[in-house]
């Protein structure tokens, strides 16, 4: 799987081996982010290493991405809940239905790397919350993650803004301090990259969100709807028929659910911010421009919903790792990413990725004129 941006990340980094010839920030393709920049940079060892091809560019998000969050995902579960939780983390992660796979496997949007950001920012926000010592460090740590990786990959602020709304039912006499000053000066500091960007590239991130996320109306029918019964699910199987995608996709949901139910019912308090994360995710792509029609045949489509996958996978987990009777549902876990991954695997012969370049400068110097001027046109 590979798209054009990923294409221009391995430009970037083609141009920083052999120098780049203008300001280095030019190089970044979206202005909402600087995960093309980010991306382009630890591509470099992997095209001196390996040479410029496109498996070298596929090791930035599987060892600097999909793999350290894998690691994480474990760290994390284990400390604030169990064991058993941790290994569940990790077989939901690695057994995870097509369009999951896929788009961990690629640096298309940086959605690999906000699987990463999200359990980096939820470790230590639970550090901060639940933790005896050095609360103030974690707090100022987590601020300034929340905004450095908000900058690289926009949707990783839904994981602070989780955590924040947290944060507040839970410890509201800590929320309502010199602590929320605290930590919004870190998370301030944290997104100055972005501000810098902005002031010297006419608004143009900060413009194209507002295009995308205040254009839809208001008062229109209930898109949140869609999502749940067409979109979501649809967005698990995405490389099947059209019959297969949403039967597929609804058993995914359903045995979800089923996991999730009995253990829905005992204490939330620990688990409220990964709750809270797919209900605010929902909320803000119902009142967003994105169309809620369900995804057939399309990866490319799929990516959005690779950090919604992720909080339902750390759910799931934790519903499992208290469970006494868990097999059942780990073989029907195995069975619906084992059967689905099969079509990825045996697509295209193995090795070829090796003779396919992993650059190219069809959108090089482009990021402009790609993004500010229709920007300018609907303004």
């Amino acid at each position: 799987v590979s798209w054009h941006e990923e294409l221009y990340e391995g430009a970037v980094a083609k141009n920083l081996i052999v120098g780049v010839k203008s300001n280095f920030w030019d190089y970044q393709l979206a202005p909402y982010g600087a995960g093309s920049l980010v991306i382009g940079v630890l591509a470099v060892p992997f095209f001196y290493i390996l040479g410029p091809s496109l498996f070298a560019l596929k090791m930035v998000p599987l060892f600097c991405f999909s793999l350290p969050a894998l690691l994480l995902l474990y760290f994390f579960l284990k400390r604030n809940f169990n064991e058993k939780t941790a290994f569940w983390g990790a077989f939901l992660f690695v057994f995870a239905p097509p369009a999951f796979v896929a788009n961990s496997l690629t640096s298309f949007c940086s959605h690999a790397a906000s699987l990463l950001f999200s359990v980096s920012i939820l470790f230590l926000f639970y550090e901060f919350l639940y933790a005896r010592r050095n609360r103030l460090l974690f707090l100022i740590l987590f601020g300034l993650l929340s905004g450095i990786t908000s900058y690289i990959v926009y949707v990783t602020f839904l994981t602070f803004l989780a955590c924040l709304v947290s944060w507040f039912f839970l410890d509201r006499r800590g929320f309502l301090s010199k602590k929320l000053l605290l930590l919004l000066g870190a998370l301030g500091i944290g997104l100055l990259p972005f501000i810098v960007y902005e002031g010297s590239h006419e608004l143009g991130g900060t413009r194209f969100l507002t295009s995308v996320f205040l254009r839809q109306d208001w008062t229109a029918y209930p898109k949140a709807f869609k999502l749940l019964l067409a979109m979501i699910p649809s967005s698990f199987y995405p490389s099947f028929s059209r019959s297969w995608n949403l039967l597929l996709g609804y058993g995914y949901c359903l045995t979800v659910l089923a996991a999730l139910a009995p253990f829905l019912r005992g204490g939330l308090k620990k688990i409220l911010p990964l709750l809270l994360y797919p209900l605010i995710f929902v909320t803000v792509c119902g009142i967003s421009g994105y169309p809620a029609s369900p995804i057939y045949g399309s990866f490319f489509n799929a990516r959005y919903f690779v950090p919604l996958h992720f909080f339902l996978f750390l759910l799931t987990a934790i519903a499992l790792g208290f469970r006494r009777k868990s097999l059942v549902f780990g073989i029907a876990f195995l069975l619906l990413g084992i059967i689905s991954q099969g079509r990825l695997l045996f697509k295209e012969d193995f090795g070829r990725a090796l003779f396919y370049k992993g650059y190219s400068y069809r959108y090089s110097g482009l990021s402009k004129t790609l993004w500010l001027k229709p920007l300018q046109g609907a303004a």
